[in-house]
């Protein structure tokens, strides 16, 4: 099962973030609470830990997409050898909402 990554919401009044670094790459193992990429919001720079344990297949936002407003997707974790299509997970993702 593939699981979508999301810009998450750290307090009430956050809106938005940046990413400022990708700490895994597409292929790479990622443990769940492990640190996966760090954000900056209007107070202070997050590191964001998976809530997933599986391997990093896709990565669609980095540093240079700007501001990314919070609960947009920003990547996709698989399972193993898992074959992912990549719009379908965003589709029941939006649905899902």
């Amino acid at each position: 099962m593939a699981y979508v990554v999301v810009m998450p919401r750290s307090g009430q009044t956050m809106e938005e973030g940046i990413i400022v670094e990708w700490m895994k790459k597409e292929g790479d193992q990622v443990l769940q609470g492990e640190p996966l990429l760090t954000i900056m919001t209007d107070k202070v720079n997050l590191e964001v830990e998976s809530d997933y344990s599986g391997i990093l297949y896709k990565i669609l936002l980095g540093p240079d997409d700007g501001d990314i407003a919070c609960l947009t997707p920003m990547a996709i974790i698989s399972q193993p050898g898992e074959v992912v299509d990549v719009e379908n997970v965003l589709a029941n993702y939006e649905a899902g909402r």
